[in-house]
Parts: structure tokens; C-alpha cells; sequence
């Protein structure tokens, strides 16, 4: 029994007052149901929050992989300069110091050449390529024409010496002629012939 239905068998609430107080809490029922969301509103937004998260896992995914694509792109590159660089090096071994750009293409270093190598440098059929080493040393090597050519497909700032315009040094049809002048890279004084 409740408490309503126990004030008015005491005699202490009229049945007016549980009337006035029962439509008082009808009132107040309807008043919280009006505020009260309908079912299929409660459904859909359920579902859109369910969509939102399973498409914010899904760009979280896609960022991820795009990431470690990058990253994967970022080592296969440095494996295959790697690669080009150490399966094309030449032996150079010289007393003539030939000067080309470091790296960084702020400083220039001396790599020791013979006087036909530092011809075929300025003619355009070497080139010099850099290659960072793991320890983080740079270290420079002699690679022919078209090995220049692929890496710096690959990465232009590994080749740090390659002459490409060779106009008024030697052409390539001319390169087995005799020349005229001396081919050493020695310091010389012009004569008055």
C-alpha cells in the first residue's frame, strides 16, 4: 500500500487531494516524456556514432599505412642508391687531386685521380657520386656515365659531379681522336705561341 492510499484511510488526505496530487504527477510524467528522445531518434544516433568511429578508425588505418609506406619508400631508396653506387664504383687511384662538392654542397673535398680519369670526369663520361655510410661517413666514388644517370633518377643529390653539357671540351665521336694539347691537369703557363 502506499503512502497516498495510507493518508487517505487515516483520514489525514481527502481523495480530492490525491486526485490534485495524482494529475500533479501525471503532469510532470508527460513534462519528462516530451524531453524524452523517441526510439528511432536514440537508433539513429547510435548508428551515426557507430559510423563516425568506424570511419575514424579507418583513417587512423590509412594514416598508419601511408606511414609506413613512406618509411618503406625512404629505405628502398637508400638501398638502391646504395645499390647503384656500390655495384657500378670504379677503382680510382691517382696522384692528380680533382675537386668536386661534398654532399652537404657546401664544402668541396680532393679526390685523387689519374690525368686520363680527370679528363673523362670534364668530358662528361665519369662521375663522382657520395654515398653516406651507415657510421654516417661520406665516402665518394667514381661511377660511369649512365650509372650517374639512373642515380640521379633516383637521387640528384647523390651525384655530386657530372658534366652533361660537354660542348667545347669533347664530343663523343671525337673521343678517339688524338688531342692536340696535353691532357694533363697540371698548373701550366700559357706560352706565347
Amino acid at each position: 500500500m502506499s503512502l497516498r492510499d495510507q493518508l487517505l484511510k487515516a483520514g489525514l488526505a481527502s481523495k480530492k487531494d490525491v486526485r490534485r496530487v495524482n494529475q500533479e504527477l501525471k503532469a510532470e510524467r508527460k513534462q519528462d516524456q516530451g524531453h524524452r528522445d523517441k526510439k528511432r531518434e536514440v537508433v539513429a544516433a547510435e548508428e551515426a556514432a557507430k559510423k563516425a568511429a568506424e570511419e575514424q578508425a579507418l583513417r587512423e588505418k590509412v594514416a598508419a599505412r601511408k606511414a609506413h609506406e613512406a618509411n618503406q619508400e625512404a629505405h628502398d631508396k637508400v638501398h638502391r642508391v646504395r645499390q647503384i653506387v656500390l655495384g657500378n664504383r670504379l677503382g680510382a687511384k691517382g696522384g692528380h687531386p680533382f675537386f668536386h662538392k661534398c654532399l652537404d654542397g657546401r664544402r668541396v673535398n680532393r679526390f685523387y685521380v689519374s690525368d686520363r680519369t680527370a679528363f673523362a670526369l670534364r668530358c662528361g663520361d665519369l662521375a663522382i657520386a657520395g654515398l653516406v655510410e651507415p657510421d654516417g661517413t661520406e665516402t665518394y666514388h667514381l661511377l660511369r656515365r649512365d650509372a650517374a644517370h639512373k642515380l640521379a633518377a633516383i637521387a640528384p643529390e647523390a651525384v655530386v659531379f657530372l658534366v652533361d653539357d660537354t660542348t667545347g671540351i669533347s664530343k663523343p665521336e671525337e673521343q678517339f681522336l688524338e688531342r692536340p694539347w696535353d691532357a694533363s691537369l697540371k698548373p701550366h703557363r700559357a706560352t706565347g705561341r
